[in-house]
């Protein structure tokens, strides 16, 4: 299914997550994303709407993911009962991905996501679509073959004395060093990304911590966007992040600090578009 075709409702409480993962979703080119923040709201839109795809945060107050996905199933005349539904968690284990598919979801992803997880991930259960089971017992998708588990990839980790010495760092230096870090992959003289994604990891840590939600935007975006450095559109991206990362460094306005990671977005999906045309 052409990514353009994708139809994605969207549920996440927390809005600068749902922000993150919209952005990551326009960079691929889909079009047509709602987004509700809890799962009451998101339960009458699914019941009206016609969605392909379905993203919930796992832990919702009040519908939970796994009791969304099986009111969905059931619901006998929404238009989405049988899109595919990706449960997202910072808790995957084998025992929270049973209950996933038990319930009736197609994959379960692990939280933070980056953008390769989670497209890969909805191109996986797009492109092998399971027989829709209606019995007394469960609805959904055929739960013989498994649910698609999906998260970062395991990388070797920082030594406790470099953990605390980036423990210790301001934001204004991590953002330095991941500038640099940047630099070396574009020009060559590094040719690994997990030094740039460690440092970024931290960056989105703190972040989060003081909901700083522009800098998350730009960070998670250049994130998204390193392994494509090789590719014009890839490194237009990098460029307009970098760019991104200097004007946030240089003001604390919280308004223009707004528009610059909205500037960000609007030009790598501009890029993004070029590129797929």
């Amino acid at each position: 299914m052409d990514v353009r075709q994708w139809k994605v409702l969207l549920i996440e409480p927390n809005k600068y997550e749902a922000q993150i993962v919209a952005d990551l979703l326009r960079f691929a080119g889909v079009q047509s994303i709602r987004t509700e923040t809890n799962s009451a709201a998101a339960l009458d839109a699914a019941e009206l709407g016609a969605f392909n795809m379905i993203l919930m945060e796992l832990d919702c107050e009040g519908v939970d993911g796994v009791a969304f996905t099986r009111r969905l199933r059931r619901m006998q005349k929404s238009p989405s009962r049988k899109a595919a539904v990706m449960l997202l968690t910072r808790r995957l284990s084998r025992p929270v991905a049973e209950a996933c598919r038990i319930a009736g979801a197609n994959a379960a992803i692990a939280k933070p996501v980056s953008g390769a997880t989670l497209i890969n991930t909805i191109r996986k259960v797009l492109a092998n679509p399971r027989p829709f089971i209606e019995a007394a017992n469960y609805v959904g998708p055929c739960r013989r073959a498994g649910i698609v588990p999906a998260g970062p990839a395991p990388r070797r980790r920082k030594s406790d004395f470099e953990r605390a010495a980036a423990s210790a760092a301001t934001v204004r230096e991590l953002i330095a060093r991941a500038l640099a870090c940047v630099d070396d992959l574009v020009s060559g003289r590094q040719a690994r990304t997990g030094a740039c994604e460690d440092v970024l990891e931290e960056i989105l840590d703190r972040a989060n911590e003081t909901q700083d939600a522009p800098l998350m935007r730009v960070c998670a975006a250049l994130a998204t966007h390193l392994d494509a450095r090789e590719s014009a559109a890839g490194r237009a991206a990098i460029v307009a992040c970098v760019d991104g990362l200097g004007a946030l460094v240089a003001t604390e306005n919280d308004g223009e600090r707004a528009r610059i990671a909205e500037r960000v977005c609007d030009a790598i999906t501009r890029v993004t578009e070029r590129s797929a045309a």
